[in-house]
């Protein structure tokens, strides 16, 4: 199961942790993990290229975070968040398409 856990303040999503496998298909055609591993990227490339800075960000094993940078200016804030929301919209999305014992999101407040 894919378990993503999404991070939120008071100023927004500040973060994300994405666990595990979805074992909806075998490796190397489990469209689940594909579309989960091309989206939790396209976070970390989307905030690199708009200059965001990150307090972390890894990827060991079964398991990639990232969390954002505690000073961040309010025009850089506004792009993280805004980036941030639209990872949220697509892995909730995914949870509408699959069964939950193949993908979960939760959201813990701050």
């Amino acid at each position: 199961m894919v378990r993503i856990t999404l991070y939120d303040g008071p100023e927004g999503l500040y973060g994300y942790q994405v666990q595990g496998h979805a074992g909806y298909d075998e490796y190397g055609k489990d469209i689940l993990c594909a579309a989960v591993s091309a989206l939790t990227i396209a976070v970390a490339n989307g905030l690199a290229a708009q200059g965001v800075p990150l307090a972390d960000c890894r990827a060991e094993d079964d398991c990639i975070s990232l969390r954002l940078a505690e000073d961040l200016s309010p025009e850089a804030a506004l792009r993280a968040d805004a980036i941030l929301q639209t990872f949220a919209l697509a892995v909730t999305a995914l949870t509408e398409d699959y069964d939950a014992s193949l993908i979960q999101v939760h959201r813990i407040n701050r």
